[in-house]
């Protein structure tokens, strides 16, 4: 199984990297999320409610849906307020943009197998199926120019969303809903009001060089931020 890989690319001014981040992975969670699963055999289940809620953003014009639950909110929140620190210290004092990515990506637990046949395999392996990058190009501008970089951040990370909708509705491969006894595997348990697959937010690992094209549209929005 190759794991699907997309890529997006932003310039964004340092405030506004919390907002569109957090409006891209909420509307991603949105997609990859159910209800509590509520098991009445090993292989029969009922599904709870799954409400969702709208946030505004503060240095965009936007605002984004996500799942209404206050947990999964601030799980993703403490991984982007991360990154954003890091980005921070990373801008310090410098005069030239700071290029970065962050990703979210799906994965399933499968129990490791050995190649060997007479060794028995132990744990288990995290198995990547999808992941998103997010490709930034930072400016640290004056606070007086925020204003106007407010409609152009909005415009970037709609034309983002409309892309993620339009892929992920698209047919492809989705782990196989799971037994009473497997749900761990596929699903997110530690939340008391969603489940989401399970999910890891990867924090600036640089521009991916894995999707042709990424890395010479990141130099263009380097280009275009230096001549701005």
């Amino acid at each position: 199984m190759n794991a699907r890989l997309k890529d997006f690319n932003l310039n964004l001014d340092i405030r506004q990297v919390p907002d569109a981040i957090t409006c891209i992975f909420h509307s991603l969670l949105l997609h990859r999320s159910t209800a509590k699963f509520h098991y009445k055999t090993e292989t029969n289940f009922q599904l709870g409610s799954l409400g969702i809620k709208e946030v505004e953003c503060e240095f965009i014009d936007l605002c984004y849906v996500r799942v209404n639950s206050d947990e999964l909110a601030m799980r993703v929140d403490e991984d982007v307020r991360a990154f954003h620190q890091e980005v921070e210290r990373n801008a310090k004092g410098r005069n030239n943009p700071v290029q970065t990515q962050i990703s979210m990506e799906f994965f399933h637990r499968r129990r490791k197998s050995s190649w060997l046949p007479l060794i028995a395999s132990e744990g288990e392996e995290n198995v990547p199926w999808e992941r998103w990058n997010v490709n930034l190009v930072v400016n640290v501008r004056p606070h007086d120019e925020l204003s106007s970089l407010r409609e152009s951040a909005a415009e970037a990370v709609s034309d983002i969303i409309l892309s993620l909708c339009s892929c992920i509705n698209k047919p492809q491969y989705l782990p196989k809903m799971p037994t009473k006894k497997e749900i761990a595997d596929v699903f997110d348990e530690q939340f008391s009001d969603v489940q989401p697959y399970l999910f890891t937010i990867i924090r600036n690992k640089g521009p991916s060089s894995q999707t042709s094209g990424t890395l010479s549209t990141m130099k263009k929005l380097m280009k275009d931020t230096l001549f701005i």
